[in-house]
C-alpha cells in the first residue's frame, strides 16, 4: 500500500509543478465552458424555432401551448437533437484532448517552461486529431441519444397507462 500511495504523491507533486510552469492551464476548463454554454443557448432559440414549426393545439390547458407536429418535422427535431449532442460531445472531447496535449508537451520537455503549449496542442487537435475527435464524439452522441429515446419511450408508456 506504501508504494501505491507514494506514486499518487509523486503524480500529484508532478501535476502541481505543471500548473506552476503553466499558470494559464486553469483558463482552459472555464474557456470551453463559456463557448458550450453560449452554443447551449444559441441551440437552444433555434430548437425553439424548429419546434414552433408545428400545429398549435386547441384547448391545451397548460402555460406552454401544445403543438402537433408531422413526421417531417419530427424527423427533423430529432437530427437537430443528436446534432446537438454531437456537439458538446465535441467540445468536451477537443477540451480534454487540449489539456492531455499541453501536459504531453509539457512532461515531455523535461518539465521546462515550454512556450505557448496550447496553442500546439489545438494545432495537434484540429491538424492530427479531428477525425478521432469527430468519431468519438459520434459514438458518444449515438449512445446518448438511444438513452434519450428510450427515456421518451418509457415516459410515453407511463403516461399511457403501460407498467
Amino acid at each position: 500500500m506504501y508504494s501505491t500511495i507514494a506514486i499518487v504523491i509523486a503524480i500529484l507533486k508532478t501535476g502541481a509543478y505543471y500548473v506552476q510552469q503553466t499558470p494559464s492551464v486553469i483558463f482552459i476548463p472555464p474557456a470551453f465552458s463559456l463557448v458550450t454554454l453560449i452554443y447551449w443557448l444559441v441551440y437552444l432559440v433555434c430548437f425553439a424555432f424548429i419546434y414552433s414549426t408545428g400545429d398549435v393545439v386547441k384547448g391545451s390547458k397548460t402555460p406552454i401551448a401544445a403543438i402537433k407536429t408531422a413526421e417531417p418535422q419530427q424527423m427533423m427535431i430529432a437530427y437537430f437533437i443528436f446534432g446537438g449532442l454531437w456537439k458538446n460531445a465535441f467540445f468536451d472531447a477537443l477540451s480534454q484532448f487540449v489539456l492531455a496535449s499541453s501536459v504531453c508537451i509539457w512532461y515531455f520537455a523535461g518539465g521546462q517552461k515550454v512556450h505557448e503549449p496550447f496553442k500546439r496542442s489545438f494545432h495537434r487537435a484540429f491538424r492530427y486529431h479531428l477525425g478521432s475527435l469527430a468519431f468519438g464524439s459520434f459514438i458518444l452522441a449515438v449512445v446518448q441519444f438511444i438513452r434519450l429515446i428510450l427515456a421518451y419511450v418509457a415516459e410515453q408508456v407511463k403516461k399511457n397507462g403501460g407498467s
